[in-house]
């Protein structure tokens, strides 16, 4: 997001929901390696850990929780299951 404190408010949101799934190692949220890009910065929040994609209807969930809350940040969420490049 264009916002660095919402950004930080939306990443601990989320980081809030992805906890009680104890799936794995849970970490971040933590800066991106390209932290500002196109005037927007970007966090990263890694799960790590096996059989994660079994967790897909609860991300899911947790993507439309967060759709809930997003108009008061401002902040766009994607999420990248087994990614190849981590960037």
């Amino acid at each position: 997001g264009t916002d660095e404190k919402a950004l930080w408010e939306a990443a601990s949101f989320v980081m809030g929901l992805l906890e009680p799934l104890n799936a794995g190692e849970l970490m971040g949220p933590a800066p991106a390696p390209l932290y500002r890009l196109k005037y927007r910065y970007r966090l990263q929040i890694i799960l790590k850990g096996k059989a994660l994609a079994g967790l897909a209807p609860q991300i899911k969930q947790i993507m439309r929780n967060y759709r809930g809350r997003r108009p008061s940040w401002k902040v766009r969420l994607t999420v990248d299951f087994n990614p190849l490049v981590m960037l």
